[in-house]
């Protein structure tokens, strides 16, 4: 079953944690690079309500490189995708 790792942090009791989102209860997958921020955000959005935002600090190769592996994680079935170096939005 496909499923994204994500870190989450709490700031209040600086803390860190690494959550497993199972790919089937994500609504939509968004993903955008701003090259002048030189930043990717990924917004997610669940089935049961609420979303999650992402932002990975990169230049555009490094977005390129991260966008074949999202792809390759698309077509490959038990397989999971390490997202736990993009920073949450808050």
């Amino acid at each position: 079953m496909k499923a994204l790792r994500i870190k989450t942090c709490d700031d209040v009791l600086n803390l860190s944690r690494f959550d497993i989102v199972l790919l089937k209860d994500i609504f939509d997958f968004s993903l955008s690079f701003s090259p002048l921020k030189k930043e990717a955000v990924i917004q997610l959005k669940f089935q049961k309500g609420g979303q999650l935002a992402l932002c990975l600090r990169c230049d555009e190769s490094h977005f390129e490189k991260f966008k074949l592996r999202r792809e390759r994680f698309q077509a490959n079935e038990d397989y999971y995708f390490d997202l736990s170096d993009w920073l949450q939005i808050k």
